[in-house]
């Protein structure tokens, strides 16, 4: 359960979130672009209205997700934002429940972003307001409507879309509400019902080709305060030509056991999240026994430059909850974009895979704030390990003292190492230089509450970790110095002092304008001191910017210490980082071998960078050698990379499991990645299976094969003529056919002889080469994945 709120406490955590120094780094100037957007004015209609204004125009889709914007009554309760409904670019209508008039009310935006540069806006801005005493008297109209009045090109099967400048009365039937009829005044039935301040309705029959329709929406649909529409809405579109339709057919696989994909239904939309509130829907169908569909009627999208997502959803026990959910190339809870559809394309084998939905958030397997008792100081490191049990990537994680508020409002962790959204399991960290700033001024016990949320939306449990601020120890110690940069002082440097064989930061201080810090109150002992420069001005410091440390302990058990010197350098930064294992099966005159390739990009700014190594599973070191290809600055900078292969009985000796790269400079400042922060840098072994079979159809060359143990990140197959083998390097090359941006799951492949009717001028009985490739999935592309591969020969028949 969330702690007790109070108003207060909110507007600490926003007006002064972030203990990092604010501005850019010297020498740069903003640039408009750049400049995040504010909130300018809050204003109430009524007791069920507040209209919000920002400094500039909005992205629409962040502007209307009514979850960005928390409501707070002056006591801390909260009051609920029903719905967004954008009226201008730079304005939106929030539809509330009822508020108390008179009483004070605090407005916090979060996550919006500005039209032009995509900047978020940042924390603190918040607005107050008073309640209305005035009653919602205001009519409803018709914001926008999909498809749009005009639109041309419109699919036989849309799922049209009224908005509403209102929440609008539930449970009427948009048949009631609604007429669609043609050109010759002929009525379509239709069916549909209202959700929220939307209606959603569909024609019970296919729409005829070049056709227009006039919906009109009647003034008899209230909004929920009884309120009529202003007025009748009439809009007016025209369906496609027949040659300009386009066709999807696959399958619908369903991964969990025992439940059927028969009626299952697929929808093509303009927004990848299944969940999306006012989602448009292009076209829909569903599927038959065997999970099959096809939707028909799709407008293509080359013209409108529309992006296409398949998704698809299933209520298993009816109550009105999906329980599972999926799509194309579904991950994280969105569904991968469908490659462009032309007029009169077929996209065929597409394979849409439900899953159980994602509905639990991160949890926190470990949290610590040190030092703890705090012992006089001010600041202190901050640190949680975050872990989703669904496999979802963490997406941002967050943390409050003593009052835990709404999703998203708290002091950011920032991702220990490559970032967020690496994997199910992530850690974040963040140094608080003043805690006093965010609440926290007496001795005594207090909490600190952290949660994260995943890639799919899902925001974790609050965990609680109790500490204790306390005076300065006696006797307390001090260490003072200067940190440099060559022969410079370096302003702005975070110092921190950690004991001797522990993990977290004990103490922690910036340097002041001359490059002298001063670490205060510590205990007795000996710690290990090291600077960072937050060079880029982002608020933390990343791989590859100004870092230093003192070669040895630095002992204050007897007195004090000062005159200690901290010099910067740039220590090398390391990224795409990655490690493949391909294994190709052995042929009718060859033995079976194994390629094992990890690569990475290392860079040093200071041009020494000496030595890049690779610990493989097992614990054999093995050097990586840099390409001398770009983007090489100088030598010793650029991608570096190991090969090894095996063959025959050496395929026993084959390591599976985790792979770490280090790097370190002449300095002796090293860059390490893991598996955590790179989910690539893990071998699997895959192992092809013993045949492909072949079979020419009608229509079609039939490819199957037996499953691949461990194959989850999918079958492609390419279809390569033999006499362009040396040409073929992968997907792009324009020599093949291939399903590389769709994979399959299960173990058969039909390839349409009209899919590769441009290499038909290869005379009867040439051959081509079959290769089928099982991938792990890890690496997330073709490329990065570990594979297993094998090939079959396959002769052009006489009759194609």
């Amino acid at each position: 359960m969330k702690p007790k709120r109070y108003i207060e406490v909110l507007l600490t955590a926003f007006l002064l979130a972030g203990c990092a120094r604010v501005g850019l780094p010297p020498g740069r100037e903003r640039v408009e672009d750049e400049e995040p957007p504010r909130l300018k004015k809050v204003s109430t209609v009524d007791a069920n209205h507040v209209e919000v204004y920002f400094s500039e125009g909005m992205d629409e889709k962040t502007l209307r997700d009514r979850e960005n914007y928390v409501i707070v009554r002056e006591d801390g309760e909260p009051l609920a934002v029903d719905a967004a409904v954008v009226v201008r670019p730079d304005a939106v209508s929030l539809v509330t429940g009822a508020q108390e008039a008179g009483v004070e009310y605090t407005l916090v935006a979060r996550n919006v972003a500005d039209a032009t540069g995509g900047n978020r806006i940042e924390s603190g801005n918040v607005k107050t307001f008073k309640g209305s005493k005035d009653v919602d008297e205001k009519p409803p109209a018709v914001v926008t409507t999909f498809p749009a009045d005009g639109a041309r090109i419109v699919g036989l099967y849309p799922e049209i879309t009224v908005e509403f400048t209102d929440v609008m009365a539930a449970g009427a039937d948009a048949a009631a509400v609604v007429e669609l009829r043609d050109d010759l005044g002929a009525e379509v039935p239709v069916e549909g019902a209202f959700e929220g301040h939307l209606l959603r309705f569909r024609p019970v029959r296919p729409l005829d080709y070049a056709t227009k329709y006039t919906c009109v929406v009647g003034d008899d649909c209230a909004d929920i305060a009884g309120n009529p529409l202003y007025r009748e809405n009439r809009f007016s579109f025209v369906t496609l030509e027949d040659d300009d339709e386009v066709a999807i057919s696959g399958r619908v696989r369903v991964l969990e056991e025992g439940i059927s994909p028969a009626g299952v239904e697929v929808r093509l939309t303009l927004s990848p999240d299944p969940f999306a509130e006012g989602a448009r829907v292009v076209g829909y169908a569903r599927a038959d026994d065997d999970g099959a569909f096809e939707m028909r009627g799709v407008p293509p999208n080359s013209e409108s430059k529309a992006t296409y997502y398949l998704i698809s959803t299933l209520d298993e026990d009816g109550d009105g909850a999906y329980e599972l959910v999926g799509g194309y190339n579904y991950s994280a809870g969105k569904a991968a974009a469908v490659p462009t559809l032309l007029g009169g394309a077929r996209l065929e084998n597409v394979e849409v895979v439900l899953s159980r939905a994602d509905v639990a958030g991160p949890a926190v397997e470990s949290a610590y704030l040190s030092p703890d008792p705090t012992g006089g100081q001010r600041g202190c490191y901050v640190y949680a390990l975050f872990f989703d049990d669904d496999g979802t990537s963490v997406a941002e994680a967050e943390f409050f003292f003593d009052d835990a508020w709404s999703d998203g409002t708290g002091l950011s962790l920032f991702p220990v190492g490559a970032g967020w959204k690496a994997s199910p399991k992530a850690a974040g960290e963040r140094y608080v230089l003043d805690l006093r700033r965010h609440g926290v001024k007496k001795e005594g016990r207090h909490v600190a509450y952290f949660h994260a949320r995943d890639d799919a939306g899902n925001w974790g449990e609050f965990y609680e970790l109790p500490f204790e601020v306390t005076g300065p120890p006696r006797p307390a110690r001090r260490i003072e110095g200067t940190v440099w940069f060559e022969k410079s002082p370096v302003a702005d440097a975070l110092v921190t002092a950690t004991p001797a064989g522990g993990e977290a930061p004990h103490a922690v201080a910036v340097s002041d304008k001359n490059g002298r810090f001063a670490l205060a109150d510590l205990p007795a002992g000996a710690y290990a001191l090291a600077a960072t420069l937050d060079e880029d001005g982002d608020g933390r410091w990343r791989k590859g910017e100004p870092e230093g440390v003192v070669a040895e302990t630095v002992d204050v058990t007897a007195a004090s210490a000062a005159g200690v010197d901290l010099r910067l350098t740039y220590g090398p930064s390391l990224t795409a980082a990655n490690a493949r294992l391909q294994v190709y099966a052995a042929g009718a005159e060859e033995e079976g071998r194994a390629v094992l390739t990890i690569s990475v990009a290392a860079r040093d700014r200071d041009l020494d960078l000496d030595r890049v190594w690779a610990t493989l599973p097992g614990g054999e070191e093995v050097e990586l050698a840099d390409d001398g290809a770009p983007p090489d600055a100088a030598a010793g900078d650029g991608v570096y990379t190991f090969n090894r292969e095996y063959r025959g009985a050496e395929l026993a000796t084959l390591p599976e499991g985790a792979v770490t790269i280090t790097a370190e400079d002449g300095r002796g400042n090293r860059a390490v990645v893991t598996e955590a922060e790179a989910p690539g840098l893990a071998v699997h072994k895959l192992e092809p299976p013993p045949a492909v079979v072949l079979d020419t159809g009608a229509d079609a060359l039939e490819v199957s094969w037996e499953l691949v143990e461990g194959a989850w990140g999918g079958y492609v197959v390419f279809l390569v003529p033999a006499d362009r083998r040396d040409r073929f390097t992968g997907p792009g090359t324009g020599d093949v056919f291939s399903n590389f941006r769709n994979p399959v799951w299960s173990t058969a492949l039909s390839i349409p002889y009209a899919s590769v009717a441009d290499w038909w001028a290869y005379p009867a009985r040439s051959r081509f080469l079959v290769i089928l490739v099982a991938s792990a999935g890890d690496g997330g592309s073709y490329e990065a994945s570990d594979k297993a591969l094998i090939s079959a020969t396959w002769y052009k028949p006489a009759q194609q």
